[in-house]
């Protein structure tokens, strides 16, 4: 029986490191699953930080469609501060907006046109006055 117990004992022994290296595996695993969690929390961080939102000062250009050959529209240009992400503004320099004669019910009359800017990127200037005018009067 004492030589029972003893190859007991030896058994035991000769699997303890077994035993511990699957541990050891676990645990590394789970630091290294923590890592990478971590790793990718910094870099949706640092991203943030890379893209800002900034403000810029741009130049908003006016084209008639639909008009007669003579009618033209005062301003042509406005200068108009808009904000988005950097890698978005940085980009663009004027923006083209396009306004049909039937927005204008008269010539020489202000007009409210609504300015639609390209996607992601906002101003609080949504509204400009323009008027329609006839070249031919002139």
């Amino acid at each position: 029986m004492n030589d029972q117990i003893n190859q007991q004992e030896v058994e035991t022994s000769e699997k303890a490191p077994v035993y511990t290296q699957k541990r050891f595996k676990k645990v590394n695993f789970l630091i290294f699953a923590l890592c990478l969690v971590m790793a990718f929390v910094f870099w949706c961080y640092a991203l943030y930080l890379d893209d800002p939102i900034m403000e810029k000062v741009v130049t908003v250009n006016f084209v008639l469609e639909g008009g007669e050959a003579t009618d033209s529209i005062t301003p042509v240009t406005r200068k108009v501060t808009v904000y988005g992400e950097k890698s978005v503004l940085s980009e663009i320099n004027t923006i083209t907006v396009k306004v049909n004669r039937n927005q204008f019910a008269e010539y020489n009359v202000d007009t409210v046109i609504t300015i639609q800017y390209p996607k992601n990127i906002e101003s609080v200037t949504k509204q400009l006055t323009l008027k329609l005018i006839s070249n031919a009067e002139q």
